[in-house]
């Protein structure tokens, strides 16, 4: 619970930093990593033995540092931002999902607002970002082809432990009352968060 604990608290202050570059005014920024600290999902993250705290703190310090990547070009900068990432794709693989999208939304945000002032789109540096996010989980990838023969075991994992869990409930409240309940679930926890 202690890294989860510490993550939590620490993931202020690069949240606080990306607000500002977000918004540019400290004052909203504030208010935002203030919503933040009193999120019962984040209070509720940062308190069990859970990877959701330090992915959080990963994925924001990722974004945080491509966001002043963007800003001065800079390629080590980029490459922080890529290597955050990747720290991220290997604590939840969700991260895995969102990477192309990250680059994908930065690659157009800049086209259009840099098209109007004639600096050009910094593919060179989403590249260095989207290279450095794929070394930790091409090296999962590689390991779980070497060590057991399936390069997504963990995937394979998670779906038939998704699949065990329905099941489950299923048998103890039927199929209709089963579904019902999960959603019901998944509807309190999102009001909460909010």
């Amino acid at each position: 619970r202690v890294p989860s604990l510490l993550a939590g608290i620490a993931v202020f202050f690069p949240f606080l930093a990306f607000a500002r570059r977000l918004t540019g005014d400290d004052r909203r920024a504030e208010l935002a990593a203030f919503a933040l600290v009193v999120s019962p999902l984040h209070l509720q993250a940062s308190t069990t033995a859970s990877s959701e705290a330090l992915y959080l703190l990963l994925w924001v310090l990722a974004l945080e540092r491509l966001l002043a990547a963007l800003a001065t070009g800079r390629s080590r900068t980029f490459a922080l931002a890529g290597l955050c990432a990747s720290l991220a794709a290997v604590t939840r693989y969700d991260a895995w999902i969102a990477l192309p999208l990250i680059v994908g939304a930065a690659w157009l945000s800049t086209r259009r607002s840099r098209s109007k002032s004639g600096q050009g789109t910094p593919v060179g540096g989403l590249t260095i970002f989207a290279a450095t996010a794929a070394i930790f989980p091409a090296a999962w990838l590689l390991w779980g082809a070497r060590a057991g023969g399936d390069p997504l075991f963990f995937a394979h994992y998670i779906s038939s432990d998704h699949a065990n869990l329905a099941a489950s409930a299923g048998a103890h409240y039927g199929s209709l009352l089963g579904r019902v309940r999960q959603v019901g679930v998944w509807s309190l926890a999102f009001v909460a968060a909010m």
